[in-house]
């Protein structure tokens, strides 16, 4: 595991919320760790493959196979030059965003879910309406190639991500939302002109600049010092203001 991933599978929020009743819901989704195994309710692709076990067919005979693992492994629907590792990446993607939808597990109330949605994220692999992307593994370290592709995917999940949240708003009215991504675009090319002091803030904007949308019923979001939503602080702020508890606030 990469370093820090115990702290995530083991985390001090999730510990918390149990004290407190909540169940936890989890998916797969191809990083090992943010995929939290522990969770009351653990989803996953009808095929689940692993990082290991994608390594080991790509490595072995059963790679001459490769596409027709795919055809299956994405209900039927395969782009031109897939592979099987693209075919799982839509259907944990898939996967999650239809559970979110429409939850085919009763839950005991209260839960919190964590969903780690690795879109519009590479590789390439959803077009805007949402069919698989031809050719997902073309060269996307092109600007041009990177720029299409990219802004295919951001269309896609922002459809499903309204639907999405007005159903779990349609199912609960008062739950708790925090959206939010944990990098920003990150293309190769602002890497390469981050290397240069013109184009260090283009860089930052690039890999930093993320989506912080918070929906807490009850608080004026608009009143609360930036700060105290600050991406690590939304958890404190959620504990304080919904569970009495007092956490400090981080600096940001």
């Amino acid at each position: 595991l990469p370093p820090g991933a115990g702290l995530i599978q083991q985390n001090s929020i999730v510990q918390l919320l149990r004290t407190f009743g909540y169940s936890t819901v989890a998916f797969a989704t191809g990083f090992a760790a943010t995929e939290l195994e522990y969770a009351d309710v653990y989803l996953a692709p009808r095929f689940a493959i692993n990082d290991f076990d994608e390594q080991l067919i790509e490595m072995s005979v059963l790679r001459l196979f490769d596409r027709g693992l795919a055809f299956v492994l994405r209900r039927n629907e395969l782009a031109n030059g897939d592979r099987i590792s693209n075919a799982l990446h839509r259907a944990r993607v898939l996967t999650t965003i239809e559970w979110l939808e429409n939850p085919t597990v009763e839950l005991n109330e209260p839960a919190f879910v964590f969903a780690h949605i690795v879109c519009p994220h590479v590789p390439f692999v959803f077009d805007f309406d949402g069919k698989p992307m031809n050719h997902p593994e073309l060269d996307w370290e092109r600007q041009d190639v990177f720029s299409d592709r990219y802004a295919r995917q951001v269309r896609f999940i922002d459809d499903r991500l309204e639907n999405m949240l007005a159903s779990i708003v349609s199912r609960d009215p008062e739950a708790i939302i925090v959206v939010q991504g944990d990098h920003g675009a990150r293309s190769l090319q602002t890497q390469v002109r981050g290397q240069t002091p013109e184009g260090r803030a283009d860089y930052e904007l690039d890999w930093l600049g993320i989506l912080n949308a918070v929906r807490m019923p009850g608080v004026d979001v608009n009143s609360v010092p930036a700060n105290e939503l600050a991406p690590v602080n939304i958890f404190r702020f959620v504990m304080n203001n919904y569970l009495g508890q007092h956490f400090e606030y981080l600096p940001y």
